[in-house]
């Protein structure tokens, strides 16, 4: 019985702290929507050259030390700003996957020539 008490008591902590950390992040997102106009998201991933549009999503989503919880009000904001779809899902890819908190433990446990590697 103890181990069900257990699993509540948990399962109610981390469910409180996911919905805080989704509506904080939704709320930021929200004010960077005032901010910075949809012509700038467009400028910066709507590239000439189709590929570095994708490489700039992908970038800023390594870059984000974001979890996929806190990723989707991101992408839906740029959705929601008309940037292009490719680059917005390499965003969404690539920010739970190589957030610098996963680098990080990649280089204490392999080394970082290995991360180099997987990374690059």
């Amino acid at each position: 019985m103890s181990n069900v008490v257990s699993f509540f008591q948990q399962f109610s902590i981390l469910f409180i702290e996911l919905t805080l950390l989704f509506i904080v992040i939704s709320f930021i997102v929200s004010l960077i929507q005032q901010k910075v106009t949809e012509e700038e998201i467009k400028q910066i991933l709507h590239r000439p050259n189709k590929w570095s549009g994708y490489l700039y999503g992908t970038g800023l989503g390594a870059l984000t030390p974001f979890c996929s919880c806190s990723t989707i009000p991101i992408l839906a904001g740029l959705l929601s700003s008309k940037a292009p779809f490719g680059p917005s899902m390499s965003f969404l890819v690539a920010s739970p996957l190589l957030n610098p908190v996963m680098i990080i433990l990649l280089v204490t446990f392999l080394g970082w020539k290995i991360v180099a590697v997987l990374t690059g």
